[in-house]
């Protein structure tokens, strides 16, 4: 009995085969993707973020949001002596957003994922416009080109005011997208499943074959009288 279910198993393989394809859909999935994938992913997604200082944070998506206020005045203020753009707004600078359709004014509120955060001149919320939707921003003594801007954001050279937020064991992190150089998503699940799957085809087979009836006794023994 022993030597026919070992049997069975090492001839049906799916256990191994589903775990195989599993893996594949794993690593299929779960390859490297820009930051901005953080903002369509599930709470609760099990992710490894590689930072672009070389270190990496393993934990639990909680979910993105955007810094506050003074926490992103603090972080700009930092960055801006150093920024790779040449000259650059000041947080509550005048702006002008130019093409390809009407001007549009406002002050700048900070640099986001894929974007720039806009106040309007009245006491309306603040709007995020793509860097799609404008051809150049202009301020005082300084014109950037919206290409120029989205290419520094693919880079992490922009701060932005995106934060991911990560619960890991010693407590919630919140990391800007701009320090994060990939992300990986841990899919697990589909290598479970693949075995799961491959675990129930080998069960059904194991039963057919146990199933089967029993092979007839050997039937070429001579018959009784004859010598």
């Amino acid at each position: 009995m022993l030597l026919g279910l070992v049997f069975a198993l090492d001839t049906s393989g799916c256990t191994a085969a589903g775990y195989s394809a599993g893996a594949r859909l794993d690593h299929q999935l779960g390859r490297s993707r820009d930051p901005g994938t953080l903002v369509t992913l599930r709470r609760g997604a099990v992710v490894e973020l590689a930072l672009r200082d070389g270190g990496t944070r393993r934990g639990t998506l909680l979910g993105v949001r955007d810094q506050s206020a003074p926490e992103y005045e603090t972080r700009y203020a930092q960055w801006r002596p150093f920024a790779l753009v040449g000259r650059v707004p000041g947080i509550g600078d005048s702006i002008t957003l130019q093409g390809p359709g009407d001007p549009r004014s406002g002050r700048f509120a900070a640099f986001v994922l894929g974007g720039v955060l806009v106040s309007s001149a009245g006491d309306g919320a603040p709007v995020t416009v793509r860097y799609s939707e404008f051809d150049s921003l202009r301020g005082p003594d300084l014109v950037l080109a919206a290409a120029t801007l989205g290419h520094r954001d693919s880079l992490g050279q922009l701060p932005l005011r995106t934060v991911a937020l990560i619960e890991v064991k010693d407590g919630t992190l919140a990391i800007p997208l701009d320090r994060i150089a990939h992300v990986e998503r841990d899919l697990a699940a589909f290598r479970m499943v693949g075995t799961i799957v491959g675990l129930g085809l080998d069960v059904l087979v194991i039963h057919e074959i146990f199933k089967q009836p029993p092979r007839p006794k050997d039937t070429c023994a001579a018959p009784p009288g004859i010598y």
